[in-house]
């Protein structure tokens, strides 16, 4: 080591923070010894030994004084006390800027995840909201159609029974599509339905329901296997249930379809569901089946679903939904 003489300061890395310091005093003929303290450590002076020298081992990052001096044989104190400042570098895991990073690395972390969840809840209010709005307008259309069909019905119950039997069966489907709304609602709003294949099953149970209902009809599904690993939030469930009912029902009670085949596809992350069916077609700007066609549309507007229907008369229908997978 250099000279104190010479050397008044030394800085020192974290890894270097076991210490010897060697040291010699100048009084030459003369008994003495010397003491030595580190400030910053050592309270009291330490007396020297045979070796001379001051070991300090794992000294924990910091500014530091070894203060040296000597006392002759009646305990006198010499007039100068040595000084050598010693600075151990912390790492650099314990520097301030690294704290500061940290800190600011962590408020930053905490900030984020609270406006993720605050992000999820509002995304899951503002898709409840969707859904109740969707539900509020399918409960408004059935509950009209009732009330129609009700004052039909009234008129014409002493004066034309078949018609007064077709409003009354009116009212017993937009009654059943009330209740079957409901019931999509809450299945939609469970999180544990947020596999595709619980959709499809789903599906299946309606179409099961629908061949119970009508005799020579056939409702088939061919489903990509890739199709079976997706999910879907709460508004594609209802919205695309409800889409796959009413193109099935047109299809069924209304182009007196026979066959209708439901193909799930998985194309350029879109999920592409299309419903076939070889009824006697129709024509889209017209009758009951319009409505149902703008009700398919709103819903695949609702979603940023893209909607198509091809239809002829005697050709059969084709009704294709295509919604992007984030």
């Amino acid at each position: 080591m250099d000279s104190l003489l010479k050397l008044s300061y030394i800085a020192l890395g974290p890894e270097d923070n076991s210490l010897a310091i060697e040291f010699a005093g100048l009084g030459y003929g003369r008994a003495y010894i010397i003491k030595y303290k580190l400030e910053g450590l050592d309270k009291d002076w330490i007396p020297a030994d045979n070796t001379n020298q001051a070991v300090y081992s794992y000294l924990p990052p910091g500014a530091y004084t070894l203060l040296l001096k000597s006392e002759d044989a009646e305990g006198n104190p010499s007039k100068n006390i040595t000084k050598l400042v010693i600075k151990i570098k912390p790492p650099f895991w314990r520097t301030w800027w690294f704290l500061g990073l940290a800190i600011f690395a962590t408020v930053g972390l905490f900030y984020w995840i609270d406006k993720q969840r605050t992000q999820k809840i509002r995304a899951t209010e503002s898709i409840r909201t969707r859904i109740a709005t969707s539900l509020t307008e399918d409960m408004s259309n059935s509950l009209s159609s009732i009330n129609i069909s009700s004052e039909l019905a009234k008129n014409k119950i002493d004066t034309d029974t078949f018609r007064t039997k077709e409003y009354i069966n009116q009212i017993s489907d937009a009654s059943n599509r009330m209740v079957q709304a409901m019931y999509d609602m809450v299945w939609s709003i469970n999180p544990g339905n947020d596999n595709l294949p619980d959709s499809i099953a789903r599906m299946k149970e309606f179409a099961a329901e629908v061949e119970n209902g009508q005799d020579d009809i056939t409702i088939v599904f061919d489903v990509d296997k890739q199709v079976l690993k997706l999910r879907l939030n709460m508004e594609h469930r209802y919205e695309l249930l409800s889409i796959f009912k009413e193109a099935v029902t047109n299809a069924a009670r209304h182009a007196n379809a026979r066959n209708i085949r439901v193909n799930l596809r998985l194309r350029n992350s879109k999920l592409i569901m299309m419903v076939e069916d070889d009824g006697k077609g129709f024509d889209l700007e017209t009758g009951v089946l319009g409505r149902g066609i703008s009700d398919m549309r709103r819903r695949a507007s609702a979603i940023d679903a893209s909607f198509y229907v091809e239809s002829n008369v005697n050709t059969g229908s084709i009704v294709k939904v295509e919604i992007p997978i984030v």
